[in-house]
């Protein structure tokens, strides 16, 4: 990725000849079609997911009666690496391959996802902007001319409200299942399409698989329900066979949305009905017979081929965005509202509507669940056991065995299973469950209570009061449109936590298949920023694509969202802090307990803040348990009167969110909000008005707060001090650091000691005190490249069991940010001038020289080893997300992770080393390098907005 060779330019501050909204067959063929021809194209999808018909309505019917020429032309790719002929296509190759070209395409085509058009301008030349909303607001875009190729016509009924849609003949719901004996399942499927009504099962490009498709509608049960049923009689069938031998099939995936089949029919509309540089290329406004994925195809074809002779708009003045979005529908008033049904947001609403109040719950996606569904993480690592969980994980595990044919695992789930387990519990208790509303607003009054919010439900803007609000977007939306303050990112550059982009596999056996989600780091990502989320999101899927697609463990589908584990931390009445989670914090208003390590994702930690330097690379603390209680106003927005944040945007302190950000907290996070907004709610007070006698009541009865809560002994002084003596890094080097009164003379003392580990360890806690006697003994451990304890006398491994161990000498550079003065600057000049540095041997030091401008200013030994650090190329710019600079240092070749496929996941990081010099030579009254200036014209969003400030 070279940023001066891709400047980045904001779709929102673009004109496009054309926009195409909607990124399945339709519009997908229509942009690529116009891109081909030179047509500068924008690409806009509402959802995060590309030709949804085959990825998410599992319709990969490959034949076309036809014959259609550009049909077969994009057929002939997938062809070529399946290495198979045949009447269907593998969707998940389809969606990789198209990742690919639209991440990698050129300047003519460029894509937008998760944006939704809400508001047209348009004058007596046609519609010259469509405004879009997004998860971080409105925003506009401007073209000369429009195709609106969604299944609803989203743009038409924006220009024509009254315009009514054509119905589909008929709708199908699909599931996929996979054996490694798919004859046996041929032979009893006939008796399973006797109990179930037009069943219809298809063969695949994949030999063990089978697709099982069922007429949809509002007649027939629900998926959640019929899935279930289908697989319960697919095993009763199978078990009474003749056939000696288990025949073992494990489901795959399921259909999140129904695929429909239009009948050819009258034309329902006239060119004049619509504005004049607007083509409809939407399904339920044209009047074509569209029975598969070819047909939509060349709906898409036939619409690129008509739009260019359509008249351009001019652009006109820009009114005021607010003014054009005056919702046009409203809800009925709710008692609480859930903004999110993923992880905690899921469990809010279950808690809230059983606790009698009347429940909406709202979400992105057409299921709930979020990562634990929807990304593919299927699995707890640590948290806390106890509450409702514990119930939705029993039932999940019953739901999991049915879908895999084998018993469950404890901490693993099948990601379906979840889903269907949370509608069902949805139902029985009341919430009312919407999915595909994207939020993009807030009303409020002056005093903090939030009204109502506003999202787009069915293409409309829509109003949706209610007394009490929970936030669960995962990124603190809510609460940041209704003005809430939040931070974002570490100090040191800013990034929040590497994101995932899972697929879902198949491990094959010799009597059954293994069914598996991958998850590894594939990058990083603003969770906030549209278009930041599309490039993640395009690049996420595109990494999968492998050389050869035909050997086993290729994907069998792509995870519908992104596996994000940070953005937005909202400022809340309380904090949690890393200490409270090192030191077992206990809270008055305690709503249960976290049980976690510091799993950041991260190898740079000298961006981290002092303390997490110091405690993942100074006591090795990675691995080491930590546990707190979690106060009840960690989910109190400050200045919000009536809303509760339960996910992970809650009010945790950057270094916490490391280790309290998992599935089984944030649960926690979601049953203690449900509970509370459902009595704020009855009360008609606010969130912290409400008895908390009675939440913490029905926490203790849900297990949720663990009756036992036992006291942690503090460890001795004495204990400290002698665990320090054996000159090994560990836990017990942070407490000592965090009790300067108590042990200041013990450990200056140990400042003389003959043996330099000891005297090491004290020096780096005494430099955590800002005591400058610790400098002489840095500076010497610096220039004498003291290496300090092994990974081996001390094994303590990172995430996915990479080394991240610091020798002495890099651990001093760190340190002598605190307490360095001009005396530390010769070794620092000879380090910067050795040449091929390492660029985070590179960073440390130019962190440590931004720090010293402040009070030495500018010093001329200073900037001289500030230049140092760019006088030579740097050998490794282009890295991975995780990687292990001691065995950079120590000429050791970087481990293969169990978790990696091979994909591309390296990018160009200088951009770190640019950042630190540009701010400080800010800092310096100094010009800003030209060469650091091509990153404020990065692709990527968060590094963007870092040079924002340093320049």
């Amino acid at each position: 990725m070279n940023p001066a060779s891709t400047p980045f330019v904001s779709v929102f501050e673009h004109t496009f000849d054309t926009v195409v909204f909607g990124a399945g067959c339709v519009g997908y063929a229509a942009a690529r079609r116009l891109a081909a021809q030179g047509i500068d194209t924008l690409l806009v999808e509402p959802s995060g997911d590309l030709l949804w018909e085959a990825t998410r309505a599992l319709e990969n019917t490959a034949a076309s009666s036809s014959g259609i020429d550009a049909w077969e032309q994009w057929l002939f790719q997938l062809r070529a690496r399946e290495g198979a002929d045949g009447q269907f296509f593998d969707p998940a190759l389809a969606e990789i391959l198209t990742a690919h070209e639209l991440s990698t395409g050129g300047p003519s085509l460029r894509t937008l996802l998760y944006a939704t058009p809400v508001a047209l301008e348009t004058a007596a030349a046609g519609i010259s902007t469509v405004i879009v909303g997004t998860k971080s607001g409105p925003r506009r875009i401007h073209a000369r001319r429009w195709l609106d190729a969604t299944e609803s016509g989203l743009v038409v009924r924006l220009a024509q409200p009254a315009l009514k849609r054509r119905t589909a003949v008929t709708s199908y719901r699909s599931l996929v299942l996979h054996s490694p004996r798919p004859e046996a399942l041929d032979l009893v499927f006939p008796a399973l399409a006797e109990r179930h009504p037009g069943l219809a099962w298809f063969t695949s490009v994949r030999t063990g698989e089978r697709r099982l498709r069922w007429p949809a509608g509002n007649t027939g049960p629900a998926w959640h329900h019929k899935v279930p049923s289908l697989i319960a009689d697919l095993r009763a069938l199978l078990a009474t066979t003749d056939d000696t031998t288990e025949v073992h099939f494990v489901v795959s995936h399921c259909a999140m949305t129904d695929f429909p089949v239009y009948t050819a029919s009258a034309a329902i509309m006239s060119a004049a009905s619509v504005p004049v540089n607007l083509t409809v290329a939407s399904p339920a406004f044209r009047s074509e017979a569209l029975a598969t994925p070819a047909d939509r195809f060349m709906l898409g074809i036939t619409a690129a081929t008509e739009l260019p002779s359509l008249p351009p708009a001019s652009v006109f003045g820009n009114p005021s965005v607010a003014s054009l979005l005056a919702p046009s529908a409203s809800l009925e008033a709710v008692d609480v509202l859930v903004a999110g049904v993923g992880t905690g947001g899921a469990f809010a609403a279950l808690a809230a509507a059983r606790g009698g109040a009347r429940t909406l719950a709202i979400e992105f996606t057409p299921y709930p669940g979020g990562v634990g569904t929807g990304a593919g993480i299927c699995g707890y690592f640590h948290g806390a056991k106890g509450g409702l969980q514990s119930e939705i994980d029993e039932r999940t595990r019953e739901i999991t065995t049915l879908l895999t044919g084998v018993p469950a695992h404890l901490n693993g789930w099948h990601h379906e299973a979840k889903k269907i387990v949370l509608l069902t519990l949805f139902e029985d208790a009341g919430v009312t469950f919407l999915g595909d509303v994207l939020l993009t607003g807030v009303e409020r009054d002056a005093a903090g209570r939030v009204l109502a919010a506003q999202a787009v439900i069915d293409g409309r803007l829509t109003r949706i009061p209610a007394t009490a609000f929970i936030d669960a977007t995962g990124d603190g939306d809510l609460a940041a449109l209704a003005g809430a303050n939040f931070i974002t990112g570490r100090p040191g550059d800013g990034r929040t936590l590497s994101y995932s982009q899972s697929i879902f596999a198949l491990t094959p056996k010799e009597r059954s298949n293994d069914l598996h989600a991958c998850n590894f780091d594939a990058g990083w990502v603003d969770p906030t920023d549209p278009e930041d989320l599309s490039r993640a999101r395009l690049t996420g899927i595109a990494q999968h694509l492998q050389p050869i697609w035909t050997q086993p463990n290729r994907a069998v589908a792509v995870a519908p969202l992104l596996g994000l584990r940070q953005s937005r931390q909202i400022d809340t009445d309380i904090k949690v802090t890393m200490a409270d989670l090192v030191g077992h914090a206990r809270f008055a208003d305690s709503i249960g307990e976290t049980e976690t390590v510091a799993d950041t994702h991260s190898v740079d930690y000298e961006f981290e803040s002092d303390e997490m330097a110091f405690y993942y690379w100074t006591c090795r603390g990675f691995r080491h348990s930590l546990r707190s209680e979690l106060p009840y106003r960690m989910m109190l927005p400050r200045g919000l009167a009536n809303v509760w944040v339960a996910c992970r945007a809650a009010g945790i302190e950057t270094d916490a969110a490391y280790g309290l950000r998992m599935q089984r907290d944030m649960q926690r996070l979601g049953e203690a909000a449900g509970l509370a907004a459902a009595l704020a709610a009855s009360k008609r007070t606010d969130a912290r008005g409400i008895d908390f006698s009675l939440l913490q009541g029905a926490l203790d009865r849900s297990g949720a707060r663990r009756a036992d809560r036992s006291e942690d002994p503090t460890p001795s002084g004495e204990s400290l001090l002698a665990s320090l003596d054996k000159g090994l890094p560990g836990v017990h080097l942070w407490h000592l650091s965090r009790n300067s009164v108590h042990h200041r003379a013990a450990v200056e003392s140990r400042l003389q000691s003959r043996e330099p580990r000891v005297s090491f360890y004290a020096a780096a806690i005494l430099a955590m005190w800002n005591d400058p006697a610790a400098e002489p003994r840095l500076i010497a451990a610096l220039v004498n490249r003291e290496e300090g304890p092994t990974p081996e006398e001390k094994p303590v491994v990172g995430a996915f069991a990479q080394c991240i161990d610091l020798p002495f000498w890099l651990q001093a550079v760190v340190f002598l940010r605190r307490i360095g003065t001009a005396r530390c600057l010769p070794g620092l000049n000879t380090l910067a001038a050795t040449p091929s540095l390492p660029l985070n041997v590179r960073t440390l030091i130019a962190l440590t020289l931004e720090r010293l401008a402040i009070c030495l200013e500018r010093n001329a030994e200073l900037v001289t080893a500030l230049d140092a650090l760019l006088a030579d190329r740097i050998p490794d710019s282009m890295l991975p997300p995780s990687r292990s600079l001691w065995r950079t240092l120590h000429g050791e070749p970087q481990k293969k992770l169990g978790n990696d496929r091979g994909a591309p996941v390296a990018q160009d990081h200088s951009w770190q080393l640019h950042l630190i010099i540009a701010r400080t030579r800010k800092q310096l009254g100094l010009a800003p390098r030209p060469e650091s200036a091509a990153f404020t014209r990065d692709l990527r969003s968060y590094v963007r907005q870092a040079f924002a400030q340093a320049f």
